[in-house]
């Protein structure tokens, strides 16, 4: 009998802490979390009922797209703070931008930023040579 409470009672935490339990007097309270809110996730999940009565969780990876294309974008702003700014500032910018649409959205707005600060400077810089 004890391996049935046992079972019971992880059954009644696993549907509390996933929001399954419609029996749950807590239903209208607000306890919501926010995190999810700041923090990207990395994997969709959804909980959902077998026939057996048991929670199953279905997990879909969420795909991102332009983390490649952050990551040379941020590389080329870099290289642009030293080596031809005009090329590679506006190759960091357009790259970073893409970048940001394809989804690595904090790549490409540090690439896009680094590089209008390469393109800037050198034109601020440049009457003073």
């Amino acid at each position: 009998m004890n391996k049935e409470r046992k079972r019971k009672y992880q059954r009644q935490q696993l549907d509390l802490e996933s929001g399954l339990n419609v029996n749950d007097s807590r239903m209208n309270e607000h306890n919501e979390e926010y995190s999810a809110e700041i923090a990207a996730p990395r994997v969709n999940r959804q909980f959902v009922r077998n026939k057996g009565g048991d929670i199953a969780a279905q997990e879909e990876e969420v795909e991102t797209g332009g983390a490649w294309l952050g990551w040379l974008a941020l590389a080329t702003a870099i290289l642009s703070l030293f080596v031809w700014p005009t090329v590679l500032g506006s190759a960091a910018v357009v790259a970073g931008v893409i970048a940001f649409w394809l989804g690595s959205r904090a790549l490409g707005v540090w690439s896009a930023t680094i590089g209008l600060v390469a393109l800037a400077a050198y034109f601020l810089l440049l009457p003073v040579t």
